[in-house]
């Protein structure tokens, strides 16, 4: 049983059974056979066996279920003695599980239970152990920034992360953003640079280039801006004087603070041109988009959203862009993933310039790149430096080129499916419980929800649902009545839980618990109950697994 719980919990772990007085060679039967089909594990092909020398050997634990059965091997096998513990002191609790042999269903199912909830306890203890072993030192220099970031840990372990522009990064990703090239400043580019000492810096920027130039099949890259938004800034100054007209989607109908908002630098640098989705259907007009060009002749057209959850059509922005005469720029920092993985469609073919953030969908460190065709490149590389930016963060550029490897492999488009799938899901489960969705539904990574039928603001919405364990964040909708800091929308994503390993049914039951949430409003102890359940939840699905 505990055999069964261990390999279904962490598939990973290697866990074997054995008996003090096994026969050997019998099958799993009866009551316990019905629970284990029950919870889906498999056990066809178990049998038992005797506790034996080898087998503790190779064992780095050795877990029992009763203090007889410990104190028994103890004794028997002396040489082992230190490696033995009860299956409840090693989860940090304490007492006997009963043996349910003979016993009737009910009581192997209480027995199931139980040894399933310390099975959760070992491989969360195991799985804090690692990553605390990445902090060993901080923790005895600074206490301080060492509990606080451990909270943060615990914080993003514990609860469902919703939020669309947040992800989690692999340890691999991790390790590189703390390498040793935090150390090294390298202005310039490979070959060019004003330091000595960057021969690595150069591989690994170029590592990084060429990586992303496969993932995406562009032209060129540079991948030193620290941000999207610095990305953006690059391509603005490359083809832009101060004053030149700018056409992009208003920020309450989807766009970006970047492209133009008033209290941006885009807004205050440049004439802005917002366009504005359908307020009907949410959706895009791009008739009107072509009217909106030919009236006021553009130089750059930006296309790209930070929260709009259908497909953009690249293509139909080029040929307004090609009959305005304007410069076309993709901001993917969104849906690039999913652009890497064919799961949207792909505007390097139609656009002069594409920027990103390397988060979000792409699962990398948080930073930016532009893409272009090689007719940009030069003046691209001199805006990112010595433009707007000084010597690059080469450490993030590491951990961009890990980020990039990753998202070569076959797996990766899998996740990214996987990612459309949830959001889908999601959509479907909140549309059963009567939520009004921008757009109706989703093509991409994210859903906006339109609250005013349920009579609450964005702003509760966001608190409302923290307080039940679910990170979520208001979120302006077309034609939106409220204040920016109020809305009247919230913005929900799937790539953190699905990196977690989450599916359909999942993402039906967090649609049930956010609609829960706002039919509990004001009631403390629901509320309360919710975030339990979460939390039982994400012990399930933890982002940073024992390997």
């Amino acid at each position: 049983m505990a055999e069964g719980i261990f390999k279904k919990k962490a598939p990973g772990l290697k866990a074997s059974s054995a008996g003090i007085a096994a026969h050997p060679s019998y099958r799993i039967f009866g009551v316990l056979e019905e629970i284990l089909d029950e919870e889906g594990i498999p056990h066809e092909n178990h049998v038992s066996t005797q506790l034996t020398k080898e087998k503790l050997d190779e064992a780095g634990v050795v877990l029992c279920m009763e203090k007889c059965h410990a104190e028994y091997v103890r004794k028997s096998f002396p040489f082992a003695a230190d490696k033995v513990f009860l299956l409840s002191e090693y989860a940090g609790e304490q007492g006997d599980i009963p043996d349910p042999i003979g016993l009737d269903k009910e009581f192997y199912r209480k027995t199931f239970d139980i040894i399933t909830g310390f099975v959760v306890k070992i491989i969360s203890g195991l799985r804090n152990r690692e990553i605390k072993n990445m902090f060993e030192h901080l923790k005895k220099t600074d206490s301080e920034v060492y509990e606080i970031i451990e909270s943060e840990h615990r914080r993003q372990e514990d609860n469902l992360e919703m939020i669309a522009s947040e992800n989690f990064a692999s340890f691999s990703v991790l390790e590189a953003a703390s390498s040793f090239f935090t150390n090294k400043y390298a202005e310039g580019y490979p070959g060019k640079r004003y330091y000595g000492g960057c021969l690595h810096c150069d591989e690994i920027e170029v590592l990084a280039i060429e990586r992303c130039k496969s993932l995406f099949g562009v032209e060129h890259v540079n991948v030193q801006p620290l941000s999207g938004t610095s990305a953006n800034m690059a391509v603005y100054f490359a083809v832009l004087e101060m004053g030149d007209t700018i056409m992009s989607m208003d920020l309450s109908h989807g766009g970006h603070l970047s492209h133009g908002h008033p209290l941006s630098f885009s807004g205050r640098f440049f004439n802005i041109i917002p366009a504005h989705n359908d307020l009907k259907t949410g959706l895009i007009d791009y008739d009107e988009l072509e009217k909106l060009a030919l009236k006021h002749k553009p130089k750059l057209i930006i296309c790209g959203a930070s929260a709009y959850p259908r497909i953009i059509d690249f293509k139909k922005y080029r040929e307004i862009a090609d009959k305005a005469g304007a410069y076309l720029l993709a901001d993917i920092a969104h849906i690039a993933g999913l652009v890497a993985a064919g799961e949207h469609p792909s505007p390097v073919p139609h656009c002069d310039f594409v920027t990103t953030t390397t988060h979000k969908t792409l699962r990398g460190p948080r930073g930016g790149m532009v893409m272009c065709r090689k007719e940009h490149a030069s003046v691209i590389d001199r805006q990112v430096f010595p433009g707007i930016q000084g010597g690059p963060h080469m450490h993030i550029i590491a951990a961009k080129a890990a980020a990039f490897g990753e998202a070569l492999k076959p797996e990766f488009r899998d996740y990214q499916a996987q990612i459309v799938k949830n959001s889908q899901a999601l959509a479907e489960g909140l549309l059963r419980n009567d939520f009004t969705l921008v757009t109706g539904g989703t093509d991409n990574h994210m859903v906006l929800v339109d609250l005013r039928n349920k009579n609450m603001t964005g702003k509760e919405a966001q608190n409302l649902l923290e307080d039940a364990g679910i990170t979520a964040n208001k979120n302006s909708i077309p034609g939106d009545p409220e204040k920016p800091f109020i809305t009247s929308g919230i913005r929900l994503g799937t790539p953190a839980v699905t990196t977690r390993g989450m599916k359909e049914a999942e993402m039906s039951r967090i649609a049930e618990f956010i609609n829960q949430a706002v039919e509990a409003r004001g009631d403390e102890k629901a509320i309360a109950s919710i975030k339990d359940k979460v939390k039982v939840m994400t012990a399930d699905f933890p982002v940073y697994k024992s390997e």
